[in-house]
């Protein structure tokens, strides 16, 4: 995962993914307006469906959400859109479209179910870890300080920088921190559900 990620920050300029996605939503929407192009639209979808797996893969290694909850709002108009071409058509058609809609949301439910248990591992193991001296200070400088370096972390930790990389090891292994950078220059931000965590123990309690 660690080799993905830094692919994807090597490959990703912020913002690019989003753009092209909608430069092919634009086209879509011009292409679905009377008299359609099926053969057009046919193409534009599915290169509209790549563009939107990448959005999803730029917001991962950008730990943000905000660009995918607009792009699934524009997918969902854009089914709308099609369950009403479609729904005028024959019956095979219109229930192979449903079929394609069900395939994707036993998916989707296959995706939240694993989610739902790996939040609950995620809460347990954070509950051990916090319970360290110095856990809790490192999450919540982290969460105040995103992109801290490793030195400066360590300081405001009152920790050595040595027993830094050992807890932060850990952290990043239960899936609420992330380092990049060198070895001689290391860097720590939160992951969302990192971020999840600190908003909940620290944000909710001030």
């Amino acid at each position: 995962m660690q080799v993905l990620t830094g692919r994807l920050r090597d490959t990703f300029a912020k913002g690019d993914e989003m753009n092209n996605f909608t430069k092919e939503y634009q086209a879509l929407t011009d292409n679905l307006k009377p008299p359609v192009d099926e053969e057009a639209v046919s193409i534009i979808l599915e290169r509209l469906s790549q563009q939107y797996l990448m959005v999803l893969a730029e917001a991962f290694h950008e730990q943000e959400t905000d660009e995918v909850v607009e792009a699934t709002r524009q997918m969902a108009y854009i089914r709308n859109i099609m369950k009403k071409q479609l729904k005028g058509q024959n019956a095979a058609c219109y229930m192979f479209f449903l079929a394609g809609i069900n395939a994707g949301q036993s998916r989707a439910g296959d995706v939240w179910l694993r989610e739902q248990m790996n939040e609950k591992s995620f809460e347990r193991n954070m509950t051990v870890l916090c319970a360290k001296a110095h856990v809790r200070e490192i999450v919540k400088a982290v969460y105040e300080n995103p992109g801290i370096q490793h030195g400066i972390l360590a300081g405001m930790a009152g920790i050595r920088a040595n027993y830094l990389s050992q807890l932060a090891g850990s952290l990043e292994e239960a899936g609420c921190l992330r380092r990049f950078g060198t070895k001689k220059c290391t860097f720590y931000e939160l992951t969302l559900a990192g971020k999840d965590y600190a908003r909940k123990s620290f944000t909710e309690k001030s």
